[in-house]
Parts: C-alpha cells; sequence; structure tokens
C-alpha cells in the first residue's frame, strides 16, 4: 500500500489593494462596476469609429477649409457680441458723463460770491471819500449746461469717428490670413 504523505495546510494571504481617496473630496473612491466598465468600452469604441468614417469621406484640403471657415465664424460671432458690449457700455459711459456734467454744474452755481477788498492809499487830498477800504465783487459768467453737454457730446463723437477710421484702417492692413 502506498503511503500517505501529509501536506502542510496552505497558507493563502489575501493582499488588499489601498482604498484610492479623491484628491478634491478627500472621500474613498467607488469601484465602477462591470456593467458601468463594459458601457464605457462600448462608448469608446463608437466614438472611435465615428471619427474613422468622418476621415474616410472627407478630402484633407475640403477639411481644412471647413475648420478655417468654422474658426473665422466663431471669431466673427464673438467680435459681434464684443462690439454691442463696447457700445453698450459707451452710451453707459455718455451717459454718466452728462451727469456728472449737470452735478459739476450744481455744485459751480451754489458757491458764493468771493469779496475782494482793496485798500487804497491817500496819496491826494482832493477826494476825502477814496481813503479806506473799497469793496468789489466779481460776477462769475454764467455757465450754461447745454453749451457743456453739447461740446462733450461733440467731442465724445469726434473721438468715436476717429477710432472707427483707425479701427478701419487697422482691419484693412491686416494681412490675410489673420
Amino acid at each position: 500500500m502506498p503511503r500517505k504523505v501529509k501536506t502542510a495546510p496552505e497558507i493563502i494571504e489575501i493582499i488588499e489593494k489601498p482604498v484610492e481617496i479623491s484628491k478634491k473630496t478627500g472621500k474613498p473612491k467607488k469601484k465602477l462596476t462591470e456593467l458601468q466598465l463594459e458601457t464605457l468600452r462600448k462608448g469608446r469604441e463608437l466614438a472611435v469609429e465615428k471619427r474613422k468614417q468622418m476621415v474616410e469621406g472627407i478630402d484633407l484640403n475640403k477639411r481644412a477649409e471647413m475648420m478655417k471657415l468654422a474658426k473665422e465664424e466663431k471669431r466673427e460671432a464673438k467680435n459681434i457680441l464684443q462690439n454691442k458690449a463696447l457700445k453698450d457700455a459707451k452710451e453707459n459711459y455718455i451717459k454718466e458723463v452728462i451727469e456728472s456734467d449737470d452735478e459739476i454744474i450744481k455744485k459751480k452755481t451754489k458757491k458764493t460770491k468771493k469779496k475782494i477788498v482793496k485798500y487804497i492809499e491817500e496819496s491826494s487830498s482832493d477826494s476825502d471819500s477814496s481813503a479806506g477800504e473799497v469793496i468789489i465783487r466779481k460776477k462769475k459768467k454764467d455757465v450754461k449746461k447745454s453749451e457743456l453737454i453739447e461740446k462733450s457730446s461733440v467731442d465724445i463723437l469726434k473721438k468715436q469717428l476717429d477710432s472707427e477710421r483707425n479701427s478701419d484702417v487697422n482691419d484693412f492692413m491686416k494681412p490675410s490670413y489673420f
């Protein structure tokens, strides 16, 4: 009869991977289920297939032209939005300037008249009334609101016209590849 050999029980070590911790939240990351991993694989495969289909039927030159056109359209749309925002800002600025001009005019009109006192020395004995103090009042010129508004608005319009001319010249002078 064959002899039975006793074997030592095998020790199985279970090694657990350390739990990954999220950098943002500091909480342990959850492992994806098999179903989630499978759907990710399918989605990636579909994306690769679609990219291949897009490249197969299109000539590279046409594709490059289409990309350039799309970029130009994006730039134009962005420029239109920026121009609208700039016009709104200009209008708001003009309104603020007119309001501040009105406030400045109001402040100037509230000031009191200054008195200037001159001392006249007695040099001749002909006039006794000329000796002593003489009070001279200066009158300020009346500044009209309409004149200030017209001047400021004319200056603003001139600046806008100059800036538009300069931008047109700059656009004309730019190379075609911009």
